[in-house]
C-alpha cells in the first residue's frame, strides 16, 4: 500500500510541476464552460430588427397601420424608423434594416371606399425570422382592416370628408345599433364554458441547451486528461524509470495501481470543477450530484485504463499519440461529446450509444435528470470489464518487457 501511494503521490507532483501540463489538463473543461456559457447562458436574448417605414400616404389610416408595430412585445423586438422611399430601398440594398415598407398615397381613400389596395414590403434575405415575424404581423393587420371593412364599410364612408355635428351624431347612433347587433351574438353567449381545474402538479423542469452539452463536454475533457496522462507512460519508458522498476523487488501492479489512483484524483478534481461551474454558470440542476460524481469519476478511470493498454502495445510513442489521436475524435465525435446524440443521424446515434463514452455520456445525463435506472448497472459493468481488461493487458505488456525495454 505504500508502494503504491508514493507512486500516486509522485505522479501528482508530476503534475503539478509541470504548469503547462496541468493548465492544459483543467483548461480544456474551463475553456469549454466559458463558451457554453457565453453563448447559451446568461439573461435571456431577445432578437432585435429594424424596420423601415416610408408612409407616402400621410393619412390616419396608414399612421394607425405602421405604429401597431410600435405597440407592446413587438416594440422590444421590431425598432422603427420613418425613411423616404429613395433612402429606404438605399440602405435595404447595405444591408441595413430587417425590412423595408411601403405605403403607397391612396391607402386611406381606399379603405374607406373599400376597394383593393396594394402595400410593398421588401425583405432583407441575409436574415429568417425578424423578417417573417414583420410579413406575418403586417398580414395579420391587413385581414383585421378588411373585416372592420365588412362590419363598418357603410359607417366609415363619412370620415372621407370632413364631418359635420349632425354626421358624427348620426354615425354614432349607427356604431350603437352595430355594437348592440355584435352584442346579442356575445351576451348571452351561444356557447356555454365550463371550466375545469386539473390536479395540481409539479411544474416541469426544463434543461438550458448548455446543460443538454455539459455531460458530452465532461467526457471530452475527461478523454482528452486520460490522452495527455496516458503518455507519460513513455516519457517514463523513455528516461529508463521503468527499466529500474523492473528491476525492483516491487510488483508491477503496484505502479500501475498507482498511476491509476493519481488519474482519480486528477479526474475528481476536473470533474468537480465542471460540475460546480456547470450549475452556477449554465444553470443545470443535478437531481443526484454524488451519484453523478461518482459515475463520472469512474467511467473516467475505466477509460483512462482503455487508453493506457492501447499505449503499452503501441510500437513507439509516435505510433501511440497518432493511434490515440485517430481513436479519441471519432469518439468523442460519435459518442455525444460535440452534439447530443439525439441530433445526430439515427444510425451514428445507434452507434454512439455503443461506445464506453457514449453510454458513460447517455448515462450522466440520466443521472442529472431524475432516478437511477437499471441500465446504470448494465454500463457500469460493462466499463468495469472495459477497465479491468484494460489494467491486465497494460499488466501483461509490462511483464513481458514494456518496463524492461
Amino acid at each position: 500500500m505504500k508502494f503504491l501511494l508514493a507512486v500516486a503521490r509522485k505522479d501528482l507532483l508530476h503534475i503539478v510541476r509541470d504548469p503547462a501540463g496541468l493548465a492544459s489538463s483543467i483548461g480544456v473543461p474551463l475553456v469549454l464552460l466559458v463558451l457554453l456559457t457565453s453563448v447559451f447562458g446568461g439573461e435571456k436574448v431577445t432578437p432585435k430588427g429594424k424596420l423601415l417605414i416610408s408612409d407616402e400616404d400621410g393619412s390616419l389610416v396608414s399612421r394607425l397601420l405602421t405604429s401597431a408595430f410600435s405597440q407592446g412585445e413587438l416594440a422590444e423586438m421590431i425598432e422603427t424608423e420613418k425613411v423616404s422611399t429613395a433612402d429606404g430601398k438605399r440602405r435595404m440594398d447595405g444591408g441595413e434594416a430587417s425590412a423595408l415598407l411601403i405605403v403607397p398615397k391612396g391607402l386611406s381613400e381606399a379603405f374607406l371606399d373599400r376597394k383593393p389596395f396594394e402595400l410593398t414590403l421588401l425583405k432583407n434575405p441575409s436574415q429568417s425570422i425578424l423578417p417573417e415575424l414583420v410579413e406575418e404581423v403586417l398580414s395579420v393587420f391587413t385581414e383585421g382592416g378588411y373585416y372592420i371593412q365588412r362590419v363598418l364599410g357603410d359607417e366609415l364612408t363619412v370620415f372621407q370628408s370632413r364631418p359635420t355635428d349632425a354626421a358624427i351624431a348620426d354615425i354614432s347612433v349607427r356604431l350603437r345599433g352595430v355594437g348592440d347587433a355584435v352584442r346579442t351574438l356575445a351576451d348571452p353567449p351561444l356557447i356555454d364554458v365550463k371550466m375545469k381545474q386539473p390536479a395540481a402538479r409539479q411544474p416541469v423542469k426544463r434543461t438550458s441547451f448548455g446543460g443538454i452539452l455539459l455531460p458530452g463536454m465532461l467526457m471530452l475533457s475527461m478523454l482528452f486528461l486520460s490522452q495527455a496522462m496516458c503518455a507519460e507512460i513513455w516519457r517514463e519508458r523513455t528516461k529508463g524509470t521503468l527499466r529500474r522498476l523492473a528491476m525492483a523487488p516491487r510488483p508491477l501492479a503496484g505502479w500501475l495501481l498507482g498511476r491509476v489512483l493519481a488519474a482519480m484524483v486528477v479526474l475528481a478534481a476536473i470533474v468537480g470543477i465542471t460540475l460546480v461551474g456547470g450549475h452556477f454558470g449554465l444553470g443545470a440542476e443535478y437531481a443526484n450530484p454524488v451519484g453523478l460524481f461518482v459515475w463520472c469519476v469512474f467511467s473516467g478511470a475505466s477509460i483512462y485504463l482503455a487508453i493506457s493498454a492501447l499505449q503499452f502495445h503501441a510500437s513507439s510513442d509516435r505510433a501511440a499519440a497518432t493511434f490515440t489521436n485517430l481513436l479519441v475524435l471519432p469518439l468523442a465525435l460519435a459518442g455525444g461529446s460535440m452534439a447530443p446524440l439525439d441530433s445526430l443521424p439515427a444510425s451514428i446515434a445507434r452507434i454512439g450509444r455503443l461506445t464506453p463514452n457514449g453510454a458513460a455520456v447517455e448515462q450522466m445525463r440520466h443521472l442529472m435528470a431524475g432516478p437511477v435506472g437499471g441500465d446504470l448497472f448494465v454500463v457500469g459493468a460493462a466499463l468495469l470489464c472495459l477497465g479491468g481488461a484494460g489494467f491486465a493487458l497494460s499488466l501483461r505488456a509490462l511483464r513481458r518487457g514494456f518496463a524492461a525495454g
